[in-house]
C-alpha cells in the first residue's frame, strides 16, 4: 500500500511540474516573494566573487543532476520551505524536460539584507542569468545567504525570459 501511495504522488507531482514548465509559469522553491521591491546594492568585488563562485557550484551541481547533495548543503530556510522529495524532484523533472543548458554568461548579482518580512535579516545575495534550455532563454535566479561565513542556496527559480 504504501509503495502504491508513493508512486501515486510521484506521478501527480510528475504532471504538476510538467505542466507548469511547458506552460511558460515560472517555478521555483524561493524565500523570495518579494523580489520585485528588493532594494539590492553591487556589493565589493571580492563579495561578487566569494558568492559567484558558490553559485557557480551549485549550478554545475544542479546541472549534472546531483539535487540530493544541492539540497545536503542548502540553507535551513529553503529546508523548512520545502520537503527534500519535492525539491529533488522538482529539479530532476524540471531539468530534465528543458534539456542541457548552452554555457551561461555572466550573472547580474545583488545583494540585501531583507528577501522577505518573514525571514531574518542576513547577508543575503540574488545572481540572475538569461540561459538558453535548446531553444528557449530561461531566466535563472539563485538566491544565497551566508552562514557562517559559508554561502548557501535560499532558492532557486527558473522563468520564461522576455528575451
Amino acid at each position: 500500500m504504501r509503495r502504491e501511495c508513493i508512486f501515486v504522488m510521484k506521478t501527480l507531482l510528475s504532471f504538476v511540474l510538467l505542466g507548469l514548465s511547458v506552460s511558460g509559469c515560472d517555478i521555483s522553491f524561493s524565500t523570495d516573494a518579494q523580489k520585485s521591491s528588493l532594494t539590492l546594492t553591487e556589493g565589493t568585488e571580492a563579495q561578487r566573487g566569494e558568492v559567484f563562485e558558490a553559485a557557480k557550484d551549485i549550478v554545475h551541481r544542479i546541472d549534472s543532476g546531483d539535487y540530493e547533495q544541492v539540497w545536503e548543503n542548502a540553507s535551513p530556510l529553503l529546508k523548512n520551505l520545502s520537503a527534500k522529495f519535492v525539491f529533488t524532484n522538482f529539479l530532476s523533472l524540471t531539468r530534465k524536460n528543458l534539456g542541457d543548458p548552452s554555457p551561461r554568461g555572466m550573472p547580474i548579482i545583488g545583494f540585501t539584507e531583507v528577501i522577505h518580512e518573514r525571514y531574518p535579516k542576513g547577508e543575503y545575495s540574488i545572481l540572475e542569468v538569461g540561459t538558453v534550455f535548446g531553444k528557449k532563454t530561461i531566466q535563472e535566479r539563485v538566491t544565497m545567504i551566508k552562514e557562517a561565513g559559508v554561502w548557501k542556496l535560499v532558492g532557486y527559480e527558473l522563468g520564461v525570459s522576455s528575451q
